[in-house]
């Protein structure tokens, strides 16, 4: 698949997922993200459970360092000791090392730094918004489907407009929409 401007803000965006879900004590290990692809919509495969309230407190954290504008930057090392003695926080997938090549580190600010070959965005304003767009958990592992950019905006925008039209035709505030579907019971 052809690494596009989009795929970049997405493979950045999950970057900053995996950090900010990291950054609440969450042992996490990404088997495997999918943000180069035709739809636009990025995907990571955690193999832990993750509750969904932490879910959304990454998805807060993630935009807040969108819109600080951290810059990304590259470098290269001899090998996965050197890169860690460098990058304490380094996230790696040790499977995908064979030991003999050069690491690729990307540095989200001083935030995150992660062995990646893909390509990023410049600087994280780049990925202009982000939004988990759905949550499933099947055999002990949690899939997260994300949007980026003007995409991320359309959906979150759709949503909002479904919610208060929903809340409008029931005659109820959108802001309470959990206490008028536990009450309708």
């Amino acid at each position: 698949m052809e690494e596009t401007l989009e795929g970049a803000r997405l493979h950045t965006a999950e970057h900053l997922f995996a950090r900010a879900l990291q950054d609440q004590k969450l042992d996490i290990h990404v088997r495997k993200a999918d943000t180069y692809n035709v739809d636009n919509i990025g995907k990571a495969y955690i193999k832990e459970i993750i509750p969904f309230e932490n879910i959304k407190t990454a998805e807060i954290t993630v935009n807040q360092n969108i819109s600080v504008g951290l810059e990304i930057k590259e470098k290269n090392f001899a090998n996965i000791s050197e890169a860690v003695k460098e990058n304490p926080k380094l996230r790696f997938n040790a499977d995908r090392l064979d030991g003999k090549q050069t690491i690729r580190v990307i540095s989200i600010g001083d935030y995150d730094f992660s062995a990646c070959k893909h390509m990023h965005v410049n600087n994280t304003n780049e990925i202009v918004a982000f939004s988990v767009t759905r949550v499933s958990y099947l055999g002990g592992e949690t899939e997260v489907e994300f949007l980026a950019g003007e995409n991320a905006i359309r959906f979150m925008i759709n949503t909002k407009n479904a919610l208060l039209d929903v809340a409008m035709k029931n005659h109820f505030i959108a802001e309470k929409v959990n206490e008028y579907i536990d009450n309708r019971d």
